[in-house]
């Protein structure tokens, strides 16, 4: 059976956190065994619980990155990262995980700013498996898991953030912002403001 690209959204709650130093945190589930989700798929417990075995190796190295929405691709692109994550585990047929927001690159200031901003985002696992006629996921592999916009209804598409900044006015001028302040704190306050004066004006505010 032919393996082909998965991404799973999980309309989980996500819980913000920050640590002594102030870096910013998300926790909550990042991919779920057994129960058939949004896109009409389910996995084996079994096959999850591997997953998340396989990957305590990048996670103890701090290697495993996620983007900012999901590419159409495999391989993580370093200059879309936005987060490090640094827990998952199983907790009964989850696997619930904890994400540091790498909140000077370009992507994971977008994300601080959002999640600050009182924006909902999601997680959404990026994995390659085979799709049986049930609906049943084999020999799956995860690759990593994003942060993505979730939809209020799961009949609603949500818009890709990282390419509604570009698209969006000014969204250009954000992106490129982003990229030139990175090590510039001073910069990155005007960054910020920047940021909230689009989402005021864009699609992020619209109900």
């Amino acid at each position: 059976m032919e393996l082909i690209l998965l991404n799973e959204h999980y309309m989980s709650n996500i819980v913000e956190s920050y640590d002594t130093e102030k870096s910013l945190f998300l926790n909550g589930i990042m991919m779920q065994a057994v129960i058939k989700n949004r896109n009409k798929r389910h996995y084996r417990l079994d096959e999850i619980s591997q997953n998340v075995m396989n990957l305590q190796e990048q996670i103890s190295n701090c290697n495993l990155m996620g983007e900012l929405d999901h590419p159409n691709s495999l391989i993580v692109n370093l200059d879309r990262v936005s987060h490090l994550i640094t827990q998952l585990k199983m907790v009964g047929s989850d696997a619930y995980g904890k994400a540091k927001i790498l909140s000077k690159t370009p992507c994971g200031a977008i994300v601080k700013t959002l999640v600050e901003s009182g924006v909902k985002l999601g997680f959404s696992s990026r994995a390659t498996g085979a799709v049986g006629a049930d609906g049943e996921v084999t020999n799956c592999s995860i690759l990593t898991v994003d942060v993505v916009g979730v939809p209020s209804a799961q009949g609603a598409v949500p818009l890709p953030v990282y390419e509604g900044v570009e698209q969006a006015k000014n969204g250009n001028t954000i992106l490129s912002l982003a990229e030139c302040v990175q090590h510039d704190e001073a910069a990155q306050k005007y960054l910020e403001q920047e940021i909230l004066k689009f989402l005021k004006t864009n699609m992020f505010m619209k109900k």
